[in-house]
């Protein structure tokens, strides 16, 4: 039900929103401002997109719509979307098993300017890191990451972040953790670590708790 209900969503997407979006930037007179506004527009829908052709096993149409979501972020000097996109496309190669590539794209995903600015993002991204540490044998890299990740959550506040970071939550973080943990090899941190993420998670968030 989930792949189908996804599979139709990426269908939707490709044929009608980024078809629109294309149109406006294609046959519209518009100023810098509204360009970048629009650019953003297709960047988050194509990341969008690319989460649902992730979560429906299509992996290569997944790679292909998130290097264009990172090519629009860019056009529109978008700096949130531009740290999405980056670390869209590291969880790509941590899903095709090119664990040292997602490393490297997640440290250029924290070395853009939003990430250093926005808590929430930089701690996504270092959370992310330490699984990518994890698996290609760097435990000592991945306990700095975990410990960043929850040192600059601490610093977010009560602000909202983008909307995109919804799902950011210490429950997240937990089970980012219980990953690279597991990863290490650490099972007794790793069930500790999913059981805190469980205990911590909102009872309408059933997809991440089965997950």
């Amino acid at each position: 039900m989930e792949r189908q209900r996804n599979l139709r969503l990426q269908r939707l997407l490709t044929q009608h929103g980024f078809g629109r979006l294309q149109e406006a930037l294609s046959g519209c007179t518009y100023g810098e401002r509204v360009e970048g506004a629009l650019r953003s527009a297709v960047s988050g829908l194509y990341a969008t997109a690319g989460w649902a052709a992730h979560d429906s096993g299509d992996l290569p149409r997944s790679a292909q719509v998130h290097a264009a979501s990172l090519q629009s972020a860019l056009l529109a000097r978008d700096g949130a979307a531009t740290a999405r996109a980056w670390s869209n496309l590291a969880l790509q190669a941590r899903a095709e098993g090119r664990h040292r590539e997602a490393v490297q794209t997640t440290q250029a995903a924290l070395g853009t300017r939003r990430a250093r600015q926005d808590p929430r993002i930089s701690a996504l991204l270092h959370a992310r890191l330490a699984i990518g540490q994890a698996r290609i044998a760097d435990p000592a890299g991945a306990a700095r990451s975990l410990l960043a990740a929850e040192t600059v959550h601490d610093r977010a506040g009560d602000e909202p972040g983008p909307a995109w970071l919804g799902f950011l939550s210490p429950a997240e973080l937990s089970g980012l953790a219980s990953l690279a943990h597991q990863a290490m090899g650490r099972d007794d941190r790793a069930a500790a670590a999913t059981a805190q993420a469980l205990s911590l998670l909102p009872a309408p968030m059933r997809r991440r708790r089965a997950l």
